[in-house]
Parts: structure tokens; sequence; C-alpha cells
């Protein structure tokens, strides 16, 4: 939805392309951030209180002034709590996740199940892609701490 530097891509800009974005044929939009600057937008470390989760929350409710279309939203989501107030007040559609599957791919089938109300990761940003010799790696070092 913004882009979050200079010159960049602002929030009433990113709003004006969800709104035209049904037009061009699409049927939902995932709302998130730019990178690139240390504004507020980039990812955000120790997620660890429902009150900094859905850090993008404000995206979406900006899109969802200008469309009917599907909004996925993705920011720091842990717990359940949080993911079910954002589906039940029609902010967004659809929750997006990155570092909580990277931590336990299975965690919304656990979510689902009950087996679990809020996610392992710690934000500690130590999952981040990183080069080896044999490609790309990206894993959760809580891995490590649990295989003992």
């Amino acid at each position: 939805m913004m882009d979050g530097i200079e010159g960049g891509l602002t929030l009433d800009e990113g709003a004006q392309v969800v709104a035209a974005m049904p037009q061009m044929g699409l049927d939902a939009v995932e709302l998130s951030g730019g990178f690139g600057s240390k504004h507020f937008v980039n990812v955000r470390k120790g997620i660890r209180r429902e009150e900094d989760e859905a850090y993008f929350l404000e995206f979406a409710q900006k899109a969802r002034q200008v469309t009917d279309m599907p909004l996925m939203l993705v920011g720091g989501f842990r717990s359940r709590q949080v993911m079910e107030k954002v589906l039940a007040e029609g902010d967004a559609d659809f929750i997006s996740m990155c570092r909580p599957l990277i931590n336990a791919p299975d965690f919304p089938k656990k979510l689902l199940q009950g087996a679990l109300d809020r996610s392992e990761c710690l934000s500690a940003n130590n999952c981040w892609a990183k080069a080896t010799g044999e490609g790309i790696a990206c894993k959760c070092p809580l891995e490590k701490v649990a295989a003992g």
C-alpha cells in the first residue's frame, strides 16, 4: 500500500491503485508495506503483545474505503484473538503470515484445531533467507533450541 521511502508510493496513492484493481481483473489484494528505509513499515522485531500485531491494519482500513474486493492482510499476526478481531470487524477477509509459518508450517492447522492460540515465533528476524553454499536457506532459529 505504501513504500515508506522518500518519493515512494504514499498511502493515498496505494489506495488509488487498490481501487483500480478490480477493473484490471484482479480478484483480491494482499496489503503490505515497503522496505528500504528506517520508516515504520519495515519488518517489526519483538512482536510479543497483541498491541504489536496487525501493524498494517491502517492499510486495510484505507483500502476497505475504496474497494469491496477481498483483502488479505499481513503484518505481525501471532495470536488467534487479533486475527479473529480483524476478520470480525471486516478490516480484512484473509490473514497472511510469513515468520510464524517459518517457525511452524502447521501453525494454521493448530489454530483451527484449538491446539494453539498464539504462534511461538519471537519475531527475532533471524529466520530471513541467508545464502548458503547450497542455495538460500530460510529457517527458524527456534528449531535449534527445541532440538536441544
